[in-house]
Parts: C-alpha cells; structure tokens; sequence
C-alpha cells in the first residue's frame, strides 16, 4: 500500500506551523517513509497573540478563532502545494493536530482547534484532526501520540532505546522487549520562551540566555522540582493549564528577575530529563523537537546523565512531529490504532481523530 500524507503540526510553544508531505509505503505489514518535502509558516502576529490567549476567550470567540485557525492552515497547504509543484490529486489525505487550547484528561476533556471541514474546503483534500478526544473518552491521556511513529518508523531506523521530543512540553518514548511507554516529563521550550520573550527575545537561540544566566535562588529549584507531577507514576500528561496553576505560581515572584527565572526553568528542565533518563536506565536517546537546537539545554542534560544524546538531521530534529501526524492519518485511513492504550492507559487501543470531506 501507498499513502502520500500531508501532515500539520502547531506546538503549544507557537514558533510556527509545520506542514510536511511524506510518502508512506507498507510491506510485509512494515512501513517505510519518505519526506518529500517540509515548511514552517510564521504565524500572523495577530493570530499568534490571540492562540496565545485563547484559553481566556468566550465561547463565541474560541469558535470564530477555530474558523480562522482552520483557514489559515488551509492557506499555508494551497502556498505549500503551489510552492512545491504538488497537486491536491496527488495527496491522500491530510493529517492536522490541530492547536491545542484545553487539555485536562481527568475531566475527559482535550480541545485543539483548527477547523477540519474548513481545511477540507479550502485545500480540496480529505482532512482528517481532533486525534486525541477519542482516547480521553475511552479514559487515556490523549497523550503522547507520537510514541505509535517511533515504534512503527522510527525504533528500527536508528540505534536508540528512547526518543525524546523537547517542544513546548519534554516528552519520552522508550521501546523496551517488554512493550512500550511514553509520558510528559515536564515544561521545556513553553517556559523557556516566556522569559526569553521578556527579556525581549522571541525564544533563546542556542540556549546563550540561559548559558549566561547565574542561578541564584537554588532552594526555588528544589521546590520545583518537588512538585507532585514530576513522582507521579506514568501514564501522564501536561497541559498548559498546570503551568498557570502550579509552575508559575512558584516562580513569578516580583523579586525575580527574567533571567533569573531562565536560568532556574533551564536547571529543572535538564535535571526532569536526566532524572527520567538515568532511573530509566536509557543507554541512548534520539532527541527531536526546537529544543534539540539548544546547545546550552542539551549540554546540561548530557552533563546529568549518561545517556548517550543522539541528534538526527535537522529536517528530522524540526519535522518528526509533523511528520508523525502523516503517519497517524495513515493509520486512521487504515481503521487501525493510532492511540496506543499501553501508552495512554484508555481502556482499549483506538483510531483516533474525525474525517472532513472537501
């Protein structure tokens, strides 16, 4: 079987969205993958800042910003297709997560918008989104999905026992003889851009801020670090609520300063990794996601552990989620699970996301 997928990503950190075309060939009920091409579009300043307040906004808004989300990723895919001389024929489907705005699977209850049936009508091409909701109905986190893409495509491709995806959020796939678990670690580039933007900077390139910050509330270091999520047992999974009501009611006190609060986010962050990478006794892990182009980050997670830190290319390193979700989409096209219940914890495995027809 042949699938040419386009899949659509936007983090939680919002440094853009990522559109890839990827070419899935199954053999032997093996698949192999080709990315054929791949894109970040910049989010219109308007738009970004109202994602980013989203969760504050009534019904009626959150419902026109779905609709305008919608449209603007159906915009980015015509000018992706145009650019790289691809026609709608030729691609089977499309596969967006979407923007996430709710996630509290205790409720039951993930939203991420971007307007399926707007993609559709705007693109021409079937469009599948809303991937998580299922498994949160069924009782799983809806969280991480991408473990189901390191297993099936990644896992035998390069000599890594886990992969680590450092986006808005730290998290961890590791593939052992006995199965399969993944999990959020913790904040990563979410946090890190919040100080950099206000120490005016729209995210730390390389890690330099943090490299120069002197960290000097260490016993704010130790509180956060004993927060609750981070002994809590897998499966689990952040949302950006739980850094407004647990992460920065620690650390937004007035006699701190931006950088000051940098560098303390850069020591929690790389002590939850390397803590989770040494009890977990990983020998080596592939380390994806904008985080991985953070010198500074990578080196003081290495410095922790003695995991060996693997990083792939650099279309990899910016395109694996994405690229994933094409994955997943073929997976849904298929009727097969794409939400992995060992991972999740639901009550049965599922195919997740909904089908919009132009």
């Amino acid at each position: 079987m042949f699938y040419k997928v386009i899949g659509i990503m936007s983090g939680t950190s919002l440094d853009g969205l990522d559109v890839v075309l990827s070419e899935f060939i199954e053999k032997d009920s093996r698949f192999s993958f080709e990315l054929l091409a791949a894109e970040t579009f910049d989010f219109p300043k308007d738009l970004r800042k109202t994602l980013n307040n989203a969760r504050d906004l009534s019904g009626f808004d959150l419902c026109l910003l779905d609709l305008e989300l919608g449209n603007f990723i159906g915009s980015c895919v015509v000018d992706f297709l145009e650019k790289h001389n691809i026609s709608a024929q030729e691609v089977t489907c499309i596969a967006s997560h979407g923007h996430t705005i709710f996630h509290q699977p205790e409720k039951r209850i993930t939203h991420q918008i971007g307007n399926g049936q707007e993609i559709a009508r705007i693109t021409k091409i079937e469009t599948i989104n809303n991937f998580r909701e299922k498994d949160v109905l069924f009782g799983g986190q809806g969280a991480p999905l991408v473990p189901v893409g390191d297993r099936d495509l990644f896992h035998q491709k390069y000599e890594a026992d886990a992969f680590l995806n450092l986006g808005g959020f730290a998290n961890i796939t590791q593939i052992t003889n006995t199965g399969i678990q993944a999990f959020d670690i913790g904040p990563c580039n979410l946090v890190l851009n919040r100080y950099a933007r206000l120490l005016g900077y729209s995210f730390d390139r390389g890690g330099e801020l943090g490299r120069i910050a002197k960290l000097k509330h260490p016993y704010l270091v130790d509180s956060l670090n004993a927060l609750p999520y981070f002994k809590q047992l897998p499966p689990k999974s952040l949302g950006a609520e739980w850094l407004d009501d647990t992460f920065y009611k620690l650390l937004d006190i007035d006699e701190l300063s931006a950088q000051d609060k940098l560098g303390i986010c850069y020591e929690v962050i790389s002590d939850q990794i390397a803590h989770v990478l040494t009890s977990r006794k990983v020998k080596s892990v592939l380390c994806t996601g904008g985080g991985a182009k953070n010198n500074y980050l990578i080196e003081s997670i290495q410095a922790k552990c003695q995991a060996k830190i693997l990083l792939p290319d650099e279309i990899i390193i910016d395109f694996k989620e994405a690229l994933v979700f094409a994955y997943l989409g073929v997976l849904f096209m298929q009727e097969k699970p794409n939400c992995l219940q060992e991972v999740t914890s639901a009550s049965e495995s599922v195919t997740g996301g909904v089908l919009y027809r132009p």
